[in-house]
């Protein structure tokens, strides 16, 4: 056998088995669904930042606001009451990446 076509047949079955891994999964319902970004709900949380305060709307109530450093470690976490509120934060200045529920944001501490 020619290297040529040694290299065409292990490309060949690099291949298959990636369409292999995607038919398998599309079957089982694991296939990845990209959501559509034109679709957003219009009470989708909201979170701004201002010096050392962090404002959260439209957040479920009794949900838990979730800081993390840039590393991914948990710095802090605050117990959301109302759906909407202004919250002071205790973190040095630097990027954090915040989580309430399915929503993540990245902010910065100035």
């Amino acid at each position: 056998m020619t290297v040529k076509k040694d290299r065409k047949k292990r490309i060949g079955g690099f291949f298959a088995a990636c369409l292999w891994l995607l038919l398998t999964a599309a079957a089982a319902g694991g296939a990845p669904q990209r959501p559509d970004r034109y679709s957003a709900p219009e009470n989708q949380v909201k979170i701004t930042v201002t010096d050392n305060r962090i404002a959260v709307a439209y957040a479920p109530a009794g949900s838990v606001m979730e800081i993390y450093n840039v590393i991914g470690v948990k710095v802090q976490s605050i117990q959301l009451r109302k759906p909407s509120g202004e919250y002071v934060i205790t973190l040095p200045k630097g990027y954090y990446i915040v989580r309430i529920g399915v929503t993540v944001r990245k902010i910065v501490i100035r």
